[in-house]
């Protein structure tokens, strides 16, 4: 299973869906802990979801008008901790070199871009984790980046 849905509205409902990518794994568990901290926070017409691989979403994009991606990033462009956030067409594309084993949230974003699914208010945030991917990000950071969550809604 890719996927782990948290909360959805009616499926008739085209609205905001948050993305949260992640594993079990060090600063992999970024998106899926912001996901849980806005689980406790009822936030209408917004469908929560976890995924392990960024492209499984591009499938469900074209349902809602909006989306929220929230990832552990690496940039060399941002200080280590540093929480980003992007449009998401201004996330920088890959090297080019597509693979199912490589593809990252900007592959993601690219191919949905490229098969008219990408909503138009696409939002990516997140934090740079660039070498200390094995280490959790700490509760601050979740605890921030769930608050930036909240605050696209106000």
């Amino acid at each position: 299973m890719s996927e782990i849905l948290l909360k959805t509205p009616s499926p008739l409902s085209r609205s905001t869906l948050v993305a949260g990518f992640g594993s079990l794994h060090g600063a992999d568990t970024l998106g899926w802990q912001v996901l849980d901290g806005l689980a406790e926070t009822p936030i209408a017409e917004v469908t929560l979801r976890k995924y392990r691989h960024p492209s499984a979403v591009v499938g469900e994009l074209a349902a809602f008008d909006r989306v929220i991606f929230v990832d552990a990033l690496r940039s060399r462009e941002h200080p280590l901790g540093t929480v980003v956030v992007l449009k998401a067409e201004d996330l920088p594309a890959s090297n080019g070199v597509l693979s199912s084993h490589a593809q990252g949230l900007n592959d993601a974003i690219a191919l949905a871009s490229v098969l008219g699914v990408l909503p138009a208010q696409a939002q990516v945030l997140g934090c740079n984790v660039l070498g200390r991917e094995e280490e959790p990000v700490s509760a601050s950071t979740v605890s921030e980046l769930v608050q930036r969550v909240l605050s696209c809604f106000d």
